[in-house]
């Protein structure tokens, strides 16, 4: 193992952290081992290009697979973006969950700053002038509004959710020749699914408290 610089993430590059071959949503770039960065799911483990581990605590897993969300790593000014999905999750313990997540429909610029990043705790300002600061990097999970997609209020009961989602089923079954209707069918079925589950709904509306305060 090869100690990189310490800086403000205390990020440890691991040569034997190598991608699962085992795992069809492996990683197929270097995974960076991180030791001081959090995000409302938990405690990021390792973070790579193509994606990152994250260990949550809590009797249930504050995401389930396939839900996707925007991951925002900011440092001062700069911000980058990701859009992610949860690919698989393993219980670790009765009040542990370990997550993989994967980076979706990123660009090359994305991917050059993420492993900066990973490598140095900090994105460069321009290919020119890098620069490592002392302030920290800050990292935040966004979940979709999934009243929102389903244009349902809060408080919406399960018969309520039920109706609001056959109405938009059988709105898009008509529309399969839009690019679109793809896309909006997958987060229509994904609002569904986490709503119509009490469990999951309340997991999902703590979730919602964080990201407010």
């Amino acid at each position: 193992m090869q100690k990189k610089p310490e800086h403000n993430l205390y990020i440890i590059e691991d040569e034997h952290n190598q991608p699962d071959n085992q795992s069809p949503y492996r990683r197929s770039s270097t995974r960076y081992s991180i030791k001081s960065l959090h995000c409302e799911l938990g405690q990021i483990i390792d973070i790579s290009t193509d994606g990152m581990r994250v260990e949550s605590k809590g009797k249930l897993c504050p995401i389930i697979e396939q839900q996707t969300g925007i991951l925002t790593l900011s440092h001062q000014a700069t911000e980058l973006r990701l859009e992610s999905q949860a690919r698989w999750i393993k219980r670790r313990g009765l009040f542990k969950h370990e997550v993989g997540l994967m980076f979706m429909n990123h660009t090359t610029q994305q991917k050059q700053n993420l492993d900066h990043l990973a490598r140095f705790g900090f994105t460069p300002q321009s290919s020119t002038t890098p620069y490592i600061s002392p302030k920290p990097i800050h990292a935040s999970f966004e979940f979709p509004n999934y009243y929102r997609i389903l244009d349902l209020s809060k408080n919406a009961n399960t018969a309520q959710i039920q109706r609001a989602y056959d109405k938009l089923i059988q709105i898009y079954a008509s529309q399969t020749s839009n690019p679109d209707t793809e896309s909006k069918l997958k987060k229509i079925h994904e609002a569904y699914k986490l709503l119509i589950d009490d469990q999951l709904r309340a997991v999902y509306h703590q979730m919602l408290i964080e990201q407010t305060a």
